[in-house]
């Protein structure tokens, strides 16, 4: 974790005022607010001047990235009991997460589950089901988590990932590319990590194996951090290894600091 020198913080958001205007007093004022209430990924004068950069057009949108209702325990992901069609764990911490910013007038949220998680042979052999049964199931998901924020009069839009982004599922895919070319030191080192999880999906995947799905996952986080950026957004994650990627782009990062795997 950097110590943010917020004085320069506050020079950058000058700075880039006088190109696309904003107040950058309350911007940086804003940025202070938002990442004192996230994890120690968010705390670097990097993320400080893309969280500060997003304020200076207005409340920026944060987009929460959420997995399907996969089994769980209440605290983690186990994947046992297939995929069920209720709000997901991940979904519900993101929830706790940015209510108390949407309440202080500091961002605006969109809650995405990961839909395109249906391609994935993989996911769908764990959970029992056919692709389309994945995604009608995802589809139930987005529809409880939409009357959960209803009762709670949040005014947060919950959809699929690839309504928000059409363009996803073929990012990922050149993001893929980019990642096994350019990052390969990496890849070994984060399926290892992540090798308990793997053999929870398929106790018969290979190191190899592990390896190129973790290219796949690493290119999610490229893709969807280049395309929020792309579009003013902010994101939201929880924690995971995977959060490096995000360097990768330009998205501003609130750092979630919850374990689910």
């Amino acid at each position: 974790m950097d110590i943010i020198n917020w004085s320069k913080v506050a020079k950058f958001l000058k700075d880039e005022s006088r190109k696309i205007g904003g107040d950058p007093n309350t911007a940086t004022e804003h940025a202070q607010s938002i990442i004192a209430h996230c994890g120690p990924f968010s705390q670097t004068k990097v993320m400080a001047q893309r969280i500060g950069k997003a304020c200076l057009t207005g409340t920026p949108t944060v987009i929460l990235p959420a997995c399907p209702d996969y089994g769980n325990d209440g605290a983690r992901y186990t994947f046992n009991g297939g995929l069920g069609s209720g709000v997901s764990l991940l979904a519900q911490r993101h929830l706790d997460f940015i209510l108390p910013l949407i309440n202080q007038n500091l961002v605006a949220a969109t809650l995405v589950y990961a839909d395109q998680e249906a391609n994935d042979a993989s996911l769908c052999a764990c959970a029992g089901i056919s692709a389309n049964t994945f995604r009608a199931r995802v589809l139930e998901s987005v529809h409880a988590t939409r009357t959960l924020c209803a009762s709670r009069n949040l005014t947060i839009t919950v959809d699929i990932m690839t309504n928000i982004f059409p363009t996803l599922v073929s990012s990922e895919t050149q993001c893929t590319e980019y990642v096994r070319q350019e990052r390969a030191e990496h890849l070994a080192s984060d399926a290892t990590a992540r090798a308990t999880m793997y053999r929870t999906i398929n106790s018969t995947m290979t190191h190899a194996e592990m390896v190129e799905r973790t290219a796949r996952t690493a290119a999610q986080y490229v893709a969807l951090g280049r395309l929020a950026s792309a579009q003013g957004f902010l994101v939201a994650n929880h924690t995971t290894v995977n959060l490096r990627w995000y360097l990768h782009t330009d998205v501003g990062l609130l750092h979630n600091a919850i374990s689910v795997y």
